[in-house]
């Protein structure tokens, strides 16, 4: 993979595995660190470098785009399930009340015989 520590005193090996931590995939990080790692040298990136930093920037935002719209349609999922717990709720609220209305009613239907 790359060297633990450049003549720059960059440790490639460490920046290349903390990109990895951050959700790169290996060949990513890689491509990053070799790119900055030759801008460091004064040296420059190459096309090709350019162009396979450029490659794995799209495959990223691919990834990313991805996995957004995947928890998109999670969330939206859960909300209407909540949208429909609500409603049985709600439901079974008035249907309870109901009950004590009559409930009310009765007793008072009672009394009103008694007296």
């Amino acid at each position: 993979m790359f060297e633990a520590m450049n003549e720059f005193g960059v440790d490639t090996l460490k920046a290349a595995r903390a990109l990895e931590a951050a959700g790169f995939e290996a060949s990513q990080a890689e491509t990053l660190v070799t790119v900055f790692h030759g801008f460091a040298a004064g040296h420059g990136a190459t096309r090709g470098q350019v162009r396979d930093l450029e490659n794995t920037f799209q495959e990223f935002q691919t990834d990313i785009n991805s996995k957004l719209e995947e928890l998109r349609t999670e969330v939206t999922g859960e909300i209407a399930k909540l949208h429909l717990s609500v409603e049985g709720l709600k439901t079974r609220m008035y249907q309870l009340l109901l009950g004590q209305v009559v409930l009310i009613v009765g007793l008072i239907v009672s009394l009103d015989r008694l007296l």
